[in-house]
């Protein structure tokens, strides 16, 4: 049975090192596949082991003041990001945590455009594993934005997670 959001992987026998392309991790229950084990990797983990690919973090706890739910802006310099020549990048995760009285949203902007919209409830986190991701092409610019109510102040525990591929 596979999974509602199947994704390519390459599943390895360990003995014969045969490769293989399948849709989904079901691949673990395929009959005679029991008895020897498998590596199962998805596409971006083998680019990573090959060195096509590298992990890219935006990370850090940032203090915040609200300008209003319609003002959104800039949460931290630091938190841009512009896709490099030769490479393009994907967003994968987006991990948050709102040390303030009342709920927040976040705003992965792309040229700035929104791209996708994050709400984090007052006191609360949020773990987001994106299950559609886009390729960002080369000079693409990131960037992390919130808003919250008018004078609102606290901070946000932030880890964005991207990964950059070879073009």
């Amino acid at each position: 049975m596979l999974h509602k959001a199947a994704r390519l992987i390459r599943a390895y026998t360990v003995n014969r090192m045969s490769r293989l392309w399948f849709d989904d991790e079901a691949v673990l229950s395929h009959e005679g596949w029991d008895r020897e084990p498998l590596i199962v990797e998805s596409r971006i983990e083998a680019l990573m082991r090959r060195g096509l690919a590298r992990p890219l973090f935006l990370q850090g706890v940032f203090p915040f003041v609200g300008a209003g739910w319609y003002t959104s802006g800039l949460l931290n310099p630091n938190l841009i990001y512009t896709v490099p020549g030769g490479k393009q990048a994907r967003l994968l995760y987006l991990r948050a945590g709102n040390l303030s009285e009342a709920m927040i949203y976040l705003s992965i902007m792309r040229d700035t455009q929104p791209m996708r919209y994050f709400p984090i409830r007052a006191g609360g986190d949020a773990h987001i594993t994106l299950a559609i991701t886009e390729d960002l092409p080369t000079g693409s610019r990131m960037e992390v934005h919130f808003a919250a109510p008018d004078g609102l102040s606290g901070s946000i525990v932030l880890d964005v997670g991207f990964v950059e591929l070879e073009s």
